[in-house]
């Protein structure tokens, strides 16, 4: 019920795979790219890559924490990182998850899917 234009929307991941580094033709990006010409704020936690270059900055990780995504309108997973996420509190505090990646259920369990914030794609 809100516009796409006053969300603030964390990227989980922005490696081009998981558990690395490597941002070079990451999808992650282009999800980025479209997020923000549509008028979004975009955030991103990566446990692998501390800083990116963006638009000719460097734009730092934002901490996985119970308030920075309690501050998000959404989280997006984009990359699955086996390791260094928590899942679980990440489903306990999102408002809304997007699993591109069907991370969620292949950490936790077939459970998750009752949670009614979580939508795969």
């Amino acid at each position: 019920g809100k516009a796409l234009s006053r969300c603030k929307i964390m990227l989980l991941g922005v490696a081009y795979k998981g558990d690395i580094d490597d941002v070079r033709e990451s999808p992650a990006l282009k999800v980025w790219e479209e997020l923000e010409n549509k008028g979004a704020k975009v955030v991103y936690h990566d446990p692998y890559c501390a800083s990116v270059k963006w638009h000719g900055e460097t734009v730092d990780s934002t901490p996985l924490t119970q308030e920075t995504i309690q501050q998000c309108d959404a989280v997006l997973i984009t990359t699955w990182h086996k390791h260094k996420v928590d899942y679980k509190m990440l489903l306990d505090n999102a408002p809304v998850i997007f699993d591109t990646k069907n991370a969620i259920v292949s950490v936790l369990g077939q459970d998750a899917l009752d949670n009614k914030k979580l939508y795969r794609l």
